[in-house]
C-alpha cells in the first residue's frame, strides 16, 4: 500500500454583520463592478474574473488574483516558499434557501503550493437591514514536516482578507468605497506578526 503523508489543518470561525437586508447584500454580491472594485482595493496587482454568474437564487464567481509578497509581511521560512508574488484562485457560491438565509460557500487556493482554505456557512437577515455572516473556515497543507505550520500561517491570512473584505463591502454599502490609507495593502499572503516563528 503506498503511504500517504497526514494533512495538517487549522481552522477557525468567523462572524460578521453587513447593515444591510439580504436583498440589499445579494443586489451587491451580484454586481461584476463590486468584485472588481473590491479585488483592486484589497491589493491585487492583477484580477481576472473566470466566471460571474448572477440569479435570484445563486451567485457563483471564479477569479485569480495576484499580490505582491513584501518582505515584512512573512517569516523568512515562508517568505523563501512564496516568491515575491502570490497568485490565488476563488471559488465562491452564495445559494439562496430562503427569503432570509442564503448558503455561502468559498474555496482559496495559492496557485503552486499545496495549500488550500475551504469556508461554509450561512448569511441570515436577522432584521430589517441587518444581516448576518457566519463562516467556519478549515485550511489544509499536505506538506510533511511543516504542513501544520503552513496551514496555521494560511488560516492568519484568509482571516485578515475576510475582515478586509467585510470592512470594504461596509463601506461600499454606504457608498464610500474609495480605500483608505490604512485598508487593505497586504495580500492574502500576509499575516499579523504575532507568532516567533521567524
Amino acid at each position: 500500500r503506498l503511504w500517504h503523508p497526514p494533512v495538517a489543518m487549522a481552522d477557525f470561525e468567523i462572524a460578521q454583520d453587513f447593515p444591510a437586508s439580504l436583498s440589499r447584500l445579494w443586489e451587491t454580491l451580484g454586481r461584476r463592478d463590486y468584485a472588481e472594485r473590491k479585488y483592486r482595493a484589497l491589493g491585487s496587482t492583477a484580477l481576472q474574473i473566470k466566471q460571474f454568474d448572477c440569479t435570484p437564487q445563486r451567485i457563483e464567481v471564479r477569479l485569480e488574483r495576484t499580490l505582491r509578497v513584501e518582505p515584512n509581511w512573512l517569516p523568512a521560512w515562508a517568505l523563501w516558499l512564496s516568491g515575491p508574488q502570490q497568485r490565488l484562485d476563488h471559488h465562491s457560491c452564495w445559494t439562496r434557501v430562503g427569503a432570509r438565509e442564503a448558503a455561502v460557500e468559498l474555496r482559496v487556493s495559492a496557485a503552486g503550493h499545496a495549500v488550500r482554505a475551504h469556508a461554509a456557512g450561512s448569511v441570515i437577515e436577522l432584521d430589517h437591514g441587518h444581516t448576518r455572516m457566519r463562516l467556519h473556515v478549515t485550511v489544509e497543507c499536505p506538506v510533511p514536516a511543516i504542513g501544520r505550520r503552513i496551514a496555521e500561517l494560511f488560516a492568519d491570512q484568509m482571516r485578515l482578507a475576510l475582515e478586509q473584505d467585510h470592512a470594504f463591502t461596509v463601506r461600499y454599502l454606504a457608498g464610500d468605497d474609495a480605500s483608505p490609507a490604512s485598508a487593505a495593502t497586504r495580500p492574502t499572503g500576509a499575516r499579523r506578526q504575532s507568532r516567533s516563528d521567524q
